[in-house]
């Protein structure tokens, strides 16, 4: 990586990439990255100052799945807590360098604003450039003419060519729906559940409606079924506050808070 490559990645990750906005926005420039891995089994936050190189991962030992953490909302602030107990960076000038310049660009194109009709220059922008190269968004834009599409709503922007396979056909005026969705089926929020009389347990069958690829179902965070997409799974709940989740292969997930209360004879 070239020394302007890691100045603009690095000002990127400090602070959004945004020219003219100060590197030190806190009391220390840290400049992090957090990554979740497939089933929430991976928690990461990585980050680099002038003199300190943190990792942090948080996970189960045993690789089970750990619903609702994700890297920004438990590695990071954990990185942070981190960096305040380790000593100051020493107060370094930080230089541009000459291969980096900034330049105003035409967003969603990508292109500099002198390169792009006003047409298509739907917001203006500041960025930073390398060898004064201002690359598109997307290859497919480098020529703009298809970016304005006729629909039943009037016009408007489209999909770019290399999200097209996540992105369902336009519906009319444009209720879109991303390909793959679906729903969870069968406990509603917040449901309260009652066991039938004679029964101690709660026995609740609920399926997936949409998409397609394996299901993994868990109970308060425990791994208790697996299932096929359309395919209902039957469960047995015990009395008490559960959350009930459902991840799919792309790590898209639905969970359920309900309770279960046993059956009270009047």
């Amino acid at each position: 990586m070239s020394e302007g490559a890691a100045f603009i990645v690095r000002e990127i990750l400090e602070s959004g990439g945004q020219p003219g906005r100060p590197f030190q926005q806190q009391s220390r420039r840290l400049a992090f990255k957090t990554g979740t891995s497939f089933g929430f089994r991976d928690a990461w936050a990585l980050g680099v100052t002038d003199r300190f190189t943190l990792g942090v991962w948080v996970g189960r030992p045993d690789g089970t799945p750990n619903p609702g953490h994700f890297g920004a909302n438990t590695a990071a602030p954990l990185l942070h807590e981190l960096l305040a107990l380790l000593p100051n960076d020493p107060a370094l000038p930080r230089a541009v360098p000459t291969a980096v310049s900034q330049a105003a660009i035409c967003w969603p194109l990508g292109l500099a604003e002198a390169q792009t009709a006003p047409l298509y220059c739907q917001q203006r922008r500041t960025a930073w450039l390398l060898q004064h190269s201002s690359p598109p968004t997307l290859p497919d834009r480098l020529d703009p003419s298809p970016l304005l599409q006729a629909s039943p709503c009037g016009e408007r922007l489209r999909w770019p060519l290399a999200l097209s396979s996540w992105v369902n056909q336009p519906q009319p005026c444009g209720a879109e729906v991303a390909s793959g969705a679906w729903q969870l089926q069968g406990l509603e929020p917040a449901q309260r559940l009652q066991a039938l009389p004679g029964q101690r347990a709660v026995h609740l069958e609920a399926r997936t409606q949409g998409g397609q690829g394996p299901r993994w179902w868990l109970l308060d965070g425990r791994l208790v079924a697996q299932s096929e997409a359309g395919d209902s799974v039957r469960l047995s709940l015990e009395a008490g506050t559960h959350r009930l989740t459902v991840l799919d292969a792309q790590g898209r997930f639905e969970h359920r808070e309900f309770s279960v209360s046993p059956h009270s004879p009047r």
